[in-house]
């Protein structure tokens, strides 16, 4: 929020102190970028606002903000194995993320797969989009969904057509 400077001269910009560096911005500035930060810790931030005539006072310590860093999952294709229907399959390889969360799955096409835990469950033939979350923990954020498809393939059909035994075979019978 811009502050009222002392005297008549047009606001020159803020300057943001805190942390372990701080940043100034220009007169039509709102914001900068504050370098240096450690994910995970802690910081509160002051700022003054100055113009050709000085500073003004340092403003309240800020409410308290915790940088997150930017969290990815990593979801490696689940190949070698045969899918088709009626089976189950184990997620191999598993996802992997750079929080201490666990990465959790689901299914995003119900009625061709399911998922609990890290087991699938070929429900129909079709293609079964897996969705991999990981949710924050005390030094990165949630990260963004992965998925992975897998091709679900007819199941095998087999006839069995017992030998037809003890009866007796009459021509016109």
């Amino acid at each position: 929020t811009p502050s009222a400077t002392s005297g008549t001269s047009a606001l020159a910009g803020y300057t943001v102190a805190g942390g372990v560096s701080g940043c100034t911005a220009g007169p039509g500035g709102s914001s900068c970028v504050v370098t240096g930060l450690a994910n995970g810790t802690a910081y509160s931030f002051t700022v003054t606002a100055a113009n050709a005539e000085g500073a003004t006072a340092v403003s309240a310590y800020s409410n308290t903000v915790t940088p997150l860093g930017a969290n990815a999952i990593t979801f490696p294709p689940q190949v070698g194995q045969t899918y088709t229907t009626g089976g189950s399959f184990a997620i191999s390889p598993v996802a992997t993320g750079k929080s201490s969360a666990p990465v959790t799955y689901s299914s995003l096409t119900t009625g061709v797969c399911t998922v609990a835990g890290t087991t699938v469950t070929m429900v129909s033939a079709g293609t079964c989009t897996l969705a991999a979350n990981q949710a924050a923990d005390a030094n990165w954020g949630a990260a963004p969904q992965a998925t992975q498809t897998v091709t679900i393939g007819l199941g095998t059909n087999a006839i069995t057509f017992p030998a037809q035994v003890g009866q007796a075979f009459v021509a016109g019978g």
